[in-house]
């Protein structure tokens, strides 16, 4: 990759910045679809063996709006797990990615998110080498009833569905660099007059901005 070009060439802009809503949805829907289309089938052999034949399958099937639910609402969860855990910034939003990317081209009617959650804080870890700290059965070990094997066994699944596209652009380096061109050409160069307690002042007050901001982040990419 072209240093003059990035990030303009990067798998993140390329293949996960879409055009429009309409064209997100899209893609959603074709989703939802191939998974009513496998569950279908998987009915069928059922009831041409002598069993469920008074099943209505489409009352089972949901919606892509309902996908859309439990998707969102068990991504919060994987950012409140992430805060009870203490994990950085970075841990939680690259995590949200991975698990929203997934749910973008898989369907909930075929993965089961209670587990994708795990997975993706479990690569998301290890992309950053963050993993080092723990052991999975450290760091999800007193979830009730989570199968820590399943864990593991879903990180291929999870690297195919994103294509192995896993460098991701994070806010997180604009953010800090926002700090740093405001601690120097603000504070230091246009404040010199100021007190270095004032100082202190402004750059406490910058950090709880991008807490904040970083806060904010992770919320909407949970938010339908």
């Amino acid at each position: 990759m072209s240093n003059n070009n990035y990030p303009s060439e990067s798998h993140h802009l390329n293949h996960w910045i879409f055009s429009s809503e309409d064209s997100l949805r899209e893609i959603k829907n074709e989703c939802n679809e191939k998974a009513r289309e496998n569950w279908r089938y998987v009915f069928s052999q059922s009831i041409s063996s002598g069993t469920n034949n008074s099943v209505d399958l489409e009352q089972l099937f949901l919606t892509t709006k309902e996908e859309e639910t439990l998707v969102s609402y068990f991504g919060k969860q994987l950012v409140e797990f992430c805060n009870h855990k203490q994990l950085p910034f970075l841990s939680k939003y690259n995590a949200s990615l991975i698990y929203q990317r997934f749910f973008t081209h898989q369907s909930v009617m075929d993965y089961d998110p209670r587990i994708i959650i795990f997975t993706s804080i479990s690569l998301a870890l290890k992309l950053e080498e963050y993993g080092l700290h723990f052991t999975l059965e450290k760091l999800f070990g007193d979830v009730p009833g989570l199968n820590i094997r399943d864990v593991f066994l879903h990180e291929l699944t999870v690297c195919n569905t994103l294509k192995f596209h896993l460098y991701i652009l994070n806010p997180r380096n604009t953010l800090e660099g926002l700090r740093l061109l405001y601690k120097k050409y603000y504070i230091d160069i246009f404040r010199d007059d100021e007190s270095s307690e004032k100082k202190t002042y402004l750059l406490n007050l910058l950090s709880k901005v991008i807490i904040k901001a970083e806060t904010y982040i992770l919320m909407v990419l949970h938010t339908l």
